[in-house]
């Protein structure tokens, strides 16, 4: 999924699928504050999520179909959000809160151990990574159903600073990338065994990057333009029509 803010887009595949709108909530009892300031969608989900202006959380079991059936999550008004389609997370002044049930939420705080609490989070099945809020120091637990602040562990930034990051889980592989405070999108075959981060350094947009995103052997990239590429292997770019 993407958005441009005021709508949000859907491609079933990241190679070469062609954009579609979405319908978004329609005016009611929960109100939906547009525009629309980050979406997110499981790897191999149909569900979906994104969080508009007034901080408020959306969820759709379905995003495939053209109009799909928005929930909004309580509480309401958080500083993040996500969701990989089964789970969802969200952050409120440095805390961190899980969801195993959307829309149908009881959350259930999760305590990373960063000392600063955390800013954001991405979450593949069980696996989750945060970066810590004052330090971008980067958390991972391999389990957040049952983890609590003694199952994080740190993972290695080879003396980066990370300001955004993405994760996906295959079987016992989890995969990892980011984009550092310089710009670089950096990748993490095996977490958190992360000592040795791979460069993805033929980005070819020289603008900043905005988001970045992981999902199975797919990373994709947008810089602040709206551009949107991705990449199979790293090395070769391609642009998203």
């Amino acid at each position: 999924m993407g958005t441009t803010g005021n709508q949000v887009y859907y491609a079933s595949n990241v190679a070469g699928s062609t954009w579609s709108t979405r319908g978004l909530p329609s005016q009611g009892s929960t109100t939906f504050t547009p525009p629309v300031t980050s979406v997110s969608i499981g790897g191999s989900s149909s569900g979906g999520g994104m969080l508009d202006t007034a901080g408020y959380m959306w969820f759709s079991q379905n995003v495939a179909v053209s109009s799909p059936s928005w929930s909004r999550l309580s509480p309401t008004r958080v500083n993040y959000y996500t969701t990989d389609g089964e789970r969802a997370l969200a952050t409120l002044s440095g805390n961190l809160y899980l969801c195993q049930t959307p829309p149908s939420c009881q959350w259930a705080t999760r305590s990373t151990g960063a000392s600063n609490g955390v800013t954001q989070v991405a979450i593949s099945g069980l696996s989750v990574v945060a970066l810590d809020r004052q330090t971008s120091a980067m958390r991972y637990t391999a389990d957040i159903v049952s983890g609590s602040s003694s199952s994080w562990t740190t993972i290695s930034l080879s003396g980066r600073t990370m300001n955004q990051i993405s994760i996906s889980r295959s079987g016992s592989t989890t995969q990892l990338v980011g984009v550092t405070t310089d710009g670089e999108i950096v990748y993490c075959a095996s977490a958190p065994s992360c000592g040795a981060w791979e460069s993805f350094s033929s980005y070819p947009s020289s603008l900043p990057i905005s988001s970045v995103s992981i999902s199975g052997d797919y990373v994709t990239a947008v810089d602040t333009s709206g551009s949107t590429f991705y990449t199979l292997d790293g090395i070769t770019w391609t642009r998203n029509s």
